[in-house]
């Protein structure tokens, strides 16, 4: 607690800052945008795979004798 006092006390009789910006920020040419092709195969794929884990989970459960 006393050094969290004490670093206080040094930021607030600092003349300078002590932060410095390395690079400036570039702007893109063109826009960013969701990759549309892969979203939906990733989609597809989640969505058979969610399917699959669903059936396997209710065949486990219900047992053999239906």
């Amino acid at each position: 607690m006393h050094s969290k006092r004490t670093e206080a006390q040094i930021a607030r009789a600092a003349t300078i800052s002590f932060h410095r910006i390395i690079t400036s920020g570039e702007v893109p040419k063109e826009p960013v945008t969701p990759n549309a092709g892969l979203l939906k195969v990733l989609s597809a794929f989640l969505g058979f795979w969610g399917q699959l884990q669903i059936s396997i989970m209710l065949h486990a459960t219900r047992g053999e004798s239906e």
